[in-house]
């Protein structure tokens, strides 16, 4: 009778020591699991947070090759606050014209691109391209297009007229490719080829879109470069 009681208790310790046991092991297997999920859950949202500041530097800093930066990505909330709105009054030629800027008439240069003379004051300097691109231009903008103005750093050249990047529509912070060269006419007149490139420092905002352009446009022999005026 006594060895059947000690091993019956001795049988009932072990089982208390196991179910001790084993609830501890539960413990030690909850707690941290939920500690765990905390540290995750705030590791989650730093890396989120993180990702909201950091993508939108990255993406200004290595642009889709498609896409084009105007100087509205410089004004405060993308908004457009840098450009002049002005009306197209006379096409002198085809690399600058005369706008209406409220009650004054400026007279502007394009910035970035040269096009043959056609209106220069030695008649031999002129040439019937000269004519060509100017007449493309006029088509392009009527009098009386609304105009926008986009200001680069210098303000005139050695002649007085004002430099401008030339918009047809109201440019927003970032461009596509296609909607900058039909609505810009500065990168306009490159891409159908009426027009050069032209770098002139420190004026050189769109200076590799414009080289682009021209590079397609001599390849695809449009415009003038089917003349062979600049071969």
């Amino acid at each position: 009778m006594t060895d059947w009681k000690y091993q019956k208790n001795r049988s009932n310790n072990c089982n208390i020591k196991q179910k001790n046991a084993v609830q501890n092991i539960s413990k030690s297997n909850t707690t941290p699991k939920g500690k765990n999920r905390g540290k995750g859950f705030c590791i989650t949202v730093l890396c989120v947070l993180a990702g909201l500041l950091i993508f939108p530097r990255f993406t200004q800093m290595h642009n889709h090759p498609h896409t084009v930066q105007t100087s509205a990505s410089l004004s405060s909330g993308g908004a457009a606050s840098d450009f002049i709105e002005a009306e197209a009054v006379y096409v002198v030629d085809g690399d600058t014209l005369d706008v209406q800027i409220g009650s004054e008439t400026v007279r502007v240069r394009l910035i970035g691109i040269d096009a043959p003379e056609s209106s220069h004051p030695s008649q031999e300097e002129n040439a019937p391209e000269g004519d060509t691109a100017a007449a493309y231009l006029t088509a392009c903008i009527p009098a009386g297009t609304h105009l926008y103005l986009e200001k680069d750093i210098s303000d005139t050249d050695i002649y007085g007229r004002s430099l401008y990047y030339v918009w047809t529509e109201l440019p927003i912070a970032e461009m596509s490719l296609t909607q900058t060269r039909e609505q810009m006419l500065n990168a306009k007149l490159v891409w159908q080829g009426y027009a050069r490139t032209m770098e002139v420092p420190p004026d050189t905002s769109y200076s590799e879109l414009f080289a682009r352009l021209e590079e397609n446009a001599r390849r695809e022999s449009a415009g003038l470069w089917k003349t062979g005026c600049w071969e």
